[in-house]
């Protein structure tokens, strides 16, 4: 009899299937959000997503192009070096970018609501990103995979379940509060799959000279490309 699991890797079939989970998910909640939302609060849903998945574009300079290459074939401590380096960098990215989205919201009554709400989305989402390419780069697939799903799958899930449990209309805000507790979730997963390259003292004395300087020449033409295929 013709044996399936000898040909593939069980974390390999694991990781593929919650990819394709997360990926089904998404799309049945398009399907969902399309017959419960009315189609204003539908159309701002969508730009909500085009302008998060943008940002996340943005603030992460498309440095994992370069960075992930380096990665994958370092020893454990230039591996620290490189993900303290680079996370410390779009740290400073948030700082400066994250408040200046926060005043532009909370100014604009049509947005108002979402000037907590999408900063902090954008910030989780892009973490729990970086943190699975790291993985993926380290050769730990099912463990990207989980927090691939978590961040893309996960919400979804609950979000249904609180819905229909209490029989309540789907709002954005309660879609975002559940996208953005899950994407902290899978950030926090993140951390803990890659605590043997990062700690807080690590993050804070690593010594690198990889910088701004360092990334951004390389990056950008991956950046260009990646800002221009968004649109």
């Amino acid at each position: 009899m013709f044996n399936f699991t000898r040909f593939i890797d069980r974390k390999t079939f694991g990781s593929a299937g919650m990819r394709l989970s997360a990926a089904g998910l998404k799309f049945l909640n398009v399907v969902f959000l399309a017959r419960t939302l009315d189609p204003a609060d539908l159309g701002v849903f969508g730009l909500i997503v085009a302008f998060a998945m943008i940002s996340v574009q943005v603030v992460g300079g498309e440095f994992h192009a370069i960075s992930s290459r380096e990665v994958s074939s370092a020893n454990k401590e230039n591996v620290s070096q490189i993900i303290c380096s680079q996370f410390r960098l779009h740290l400073y990215f948030h700082t400066v970018l994250l408040p200046i989205l926060f005043i532009s919201l909370y100014l604009y009554d049509a947005y108002k609501s979402f000037c907590v709400l999408l900063p902090l989305l954008i910030f989780f989402e892009h973490m729990a990103i970086e943190l699975s390419r790291f993985l993926q780069f380290r050769f730990r697939p099912l463990a990207c995979a989980t927090v691939e799903f978590i961040r893309a799958g996960g919400w979804v899930v609950v979000f249904w379940i609180i819905v229909w449990t209490t029989n309540s209309t789907p709002t954005l805000n309660l879609l975002l509060i559940c996208w953005v507790l899950f994407s902290f979730f899978a950030s926090v997963v993140g951390f803990v799959a890659i605590r043997k390259y990062v700690s807080l003292n690590s993050f804070l004395m690593s010594k690198s000279k990889r910088s701004l300087h360092y990334y951004a020449p390389k990056a950008f033409p991956f950046f260009i490309i990646a800002i221009l295929s968004g649109l």
